[in-house]
């Protein structure tokens, strides 16, 4: 499952905002972001690189405008065939190969004014492919449907450029994947202040991904998701080229429980009663080992409960927020007041959070000052895929593809192996008792 993500992230030169969205997107898993109006420049690009733990491509504009990037995590394995940008910083095009799938990916900041609007849609054409994939994402400053991407504001502006964009997509096939999942639903993506009465809001859906049928057909999701440092909210889409159950991976101790006091008590109570255990042992060593797995137990247990704590706070918030942006679809001021004040709550929660994580990052390297490289991610990616069974031959000749199926299949095979089985006691005996080289006495000292 691979998630993209659009932001217009209103300038991100602030380290304190940087950090604030980079945690945005990895509390959420985002694996491909795309972002519009950075304001980054050349001199921020290996700080951003070391900030983000992760792959980061640039189209600068200036310190003050316009501005695209494309931040991608460690975890994808990816290979980059090609990238092209403009000369604006409204254009960053990438051709990425993942899970086997090459996707032509077109992140766009499109002009305010709907004269320059048309030359830029015009000029998209020659980033989108007409033998890859593509998802062209980003801000293209314009709606679709004045009855449903707009609240407020002037009904019905000049927005011709609509057409050359609406050209565009048909000539690649591409669609409003938003749209598409919510035919009649009211949402948006930008809210601002009326120009025409400040006591007044409007609200548009100028936020967009466009996707073309063999990658919309992948689509599991797409969702607009608050984001509170900025004007314009997250629009994220979700797609799984192939659903393969996994495991669970290694398990890492939380320093923070250390500070925990709850758990210092609960260790405390374990180990008064564990060390009385030490006599019911056949070794020490079987004593420890069960320790460790006692002090395990009671530390995912303990985390559990922490995590559950803090995710219902920030649950309790998020909920309230994407209700207060249903309510404000019906565009009166004191609903849009309580979104955005929610809004504010939310940033001020993850401030708090920020100012958390900078006490807590001191370290300067993860894990012994070593970081996993893309190509050692891709190779594991490559292994991890080669390891997957995917189908299965019975005895009888019958194969299984399903998941369930697979995990019954191989249970049944391995406790055959397994199992014991009734044996010739006459030949076991024979076969035991045979003569077999061994050690004379002299090769036998020295080994000893």
């Amino acid at each position: 499952m691979t998630i993209l993500a659009s932001l217009n992230c209103n300038g991100l030169r602030c380290s304190d905002k940087r950090k604030l969205a980079f945690s945005f997107f990895k509390r959420n898993r985002f694996d491909i972001i795309f972002l519009q109006e950075t304001h980054w420049s050349s001199d921020l690009d290996m700080q951003i690189k070391r900030e983000w733990e992760g792959d980061a491509f640039f189209a600068h504009g200036t310190n003050s405008a316009r501005g695209v990037a494309i931040l991608i995590t460690s975890r994808l394995g990816y290979n980059n065939k090609q990238i092209r940008s403009d000369n604006e910083g409204r254009v960053l095009n990438m051709l990425l190969e993942v899970d086997d799938h090459t996707l032509n990916l077109i992140n766009v900041y499109a002009p305010s004014k709907d004269s320059q609007r048309r030359d830029f849609f015009l000029d998209l054409n020659r980033f989108l492919s007409d033998s890859n994939d593509n998802v062209m994402g980003g801000d293209f400053n314009c709606i679709f449907n004045s009855r449903l991407d707009k609240l407020g504001g002037v009904p019905d502006v000049r927005n011709s450029a609509v057409l050359v964009l609406n050209a565009v997509n048909t000539r690649f096939g591409l669609v409003d994947v938003w749209r598409e999942r919510h035919k009649d639903e009211r949402n948006f993506t930008w809210t601002g202040k009326d120009p025409r009465d400040p006591s007044l809001y409007t609200r548009t859906r100028i936020d967009f991904f466009f996707t073309c049928k063999p990658v919309n057909q992948c689509v599991t999701a797409t969702a607009i998701q608050p984001y509170p440092h900025s004007d314009h909210d997250c629009l994220t889409l979700t797609m799984d080229f192939e659903k393969i159950e996994r495991g669970p991976g290694y398990w890492h101790f939380n320093n923070k429980l250390l500070t925990d006091g709850v758990f210092q008590e609960e260790i405390e109570r374990f180990w008064l009663k564990w060390v009385q255990e030490f006599d019911n042992f056949a070794n020490p060593l079987e004593w420890w080992e069960k320790a460790k797995s006692n002090f395990k137990r009671i530390a995912i247990r303990r985390a559990t409960i922490i995590g559950k704590i803090q995710r219902h706070e920030r649950f309790v918030l998020q909920s309230r927020l994407e209700k207060l942006q249903e309510r404000a679809k019906n565009g009166t001021t004191s609903d849009i007041e309580q979104y955005l004040l929610a809004k504010e709550a939310l940033k001020q929660l993850e401030l708090k959070e920020l100012e958390a994580n900078k006490i807590r990052s001191k370290a300067q390297f993860v894990e012994e000052g070593e970081k996993s490289t893309r190509f050692f991610f891709s190779l594991e990616k490559c292994r991890r895929s080669a390891q997957n069974i995917r189908v299965l031959t019975k005895n009888n000749m019958d194969t299984v593809t399903e998941t369930r199926d697979l995990l019954g299949e191989a249970f049944s095979f391995y406790k055959q192996l397994y199992t014991a089985q009734p044996c010739d006691e006459t030949m076991q005996a024979e076969f035991l008792e045979g003569a077999y080289p061994e050690l004379v006495e002299e090769a036998r000292s020295k080994l000893s």
